[in-house]
């Protein structure tokens, strides 16, 4: 008996290979076939729509919408301010019975950085940002890698403006630069989004303009949130280069 997870990526299948990709057309419709056909598990844990979806467009309409803007802030806060609402949040799971789509416009930011997520764990803050440095004007080199920690990995990204050892509020910091956070119990992990600036009338805190950040209604989405920089989730570095401030 074939599940439903089976039969879309079944059916994906046969459509992508009526169509062979070019190993050197970068277009997100031949990196998509590409991955169904060598079972990248770019689905996050969820299903993923077939290539037929009109989905799929829309997704990359908006993309393209977005990377009108020059920097990389710029290009994020497209997310946030005119995203359209169902492309907004990471599509939540319910009921592992009634699994839903996952959400085309995440799985693009993992195909377009040739970033690989692993199962349903992985969290795609770094696919974002990595996103947007790559689409900006002009474009700005990522980490080509899944973990936030990627930011701060070796010598680190760009430069340093401020670490965790310096007092607050940051004096070298500006809107645009990299904010990386890493999880105290879990120094593997942690999160990583843009420099919207010190939140006002709340010391120690942060404003942070990212993806796969908590809402109120507790599901991953786009948004500027102020985070305390001291909490289990601990602000350690904030990272410029150039071309995140000015073009």
């Amino acid at each position: 008996m074939w599940t439903r997870r089976a039969f879309l990526l079944q059916s994906a299948l046969a459509l992508a290979t009526t169509v062979p990709a070019r190993a050197s057309d970068d277009t997100w419709e031949s990196l998509l076939n590409e991955a169904i056909q060598t079972h990248n598990p770019i689905t996050l844990g969820r299903i993923l729509p077939p290539p037929s979806s009109p989905l799929w467009k829309e997704a990359r309409e908006q993309l393209d919408q977005a990377s009108k803007a020059r920097r990389p802030y710029d290009i994020a806060k497209y997310f946030v301010t005119s995203l359209p609402a169902k492309f907004q949040t990471a599509w939540p799971e319910p009921n592992p019975a009634h699994p839903t789509l996952a959400n085309p416009l995440i799985v693009l930011f993992f195909l377009s950085t040739k970033t690989k997520p692993v199962g349903d764990k992985t969290p795609w803050c770094s696919a974002f940002v990595n996103w947007c440095l790559q689409n900006a004007t002009p474009k700005l080199p990522g980490t080509n890698d899944p973990g936030s920690q990627s930011f701060i990995r070796n010598n680190g990204w760009g430069a340093e403006v401020w670490n965790k050892t310096e007092g607050w509020p940051p004096k070298e910091a500006q809107q645009g630069d990299i904010v990386v956070f890493t999880d105290k119990s879990d120094p593997a992990h942690g999160h990583v989004a843009f420099f919207n600036g010190v939140t006002p009338h709340q010391p120690n805190h942060v404003d942070v303009l990212g993806g796969n950040q908590f809402n109120n209604a507790g599901l991953h989405t786009f948004s500027v949130k102020s985070l305390n920089i001291y909490n289990q989730l601990e602000l350690v570095s904030i990272r410029t280069k150039k071309g995140l401030r000015d073009v």
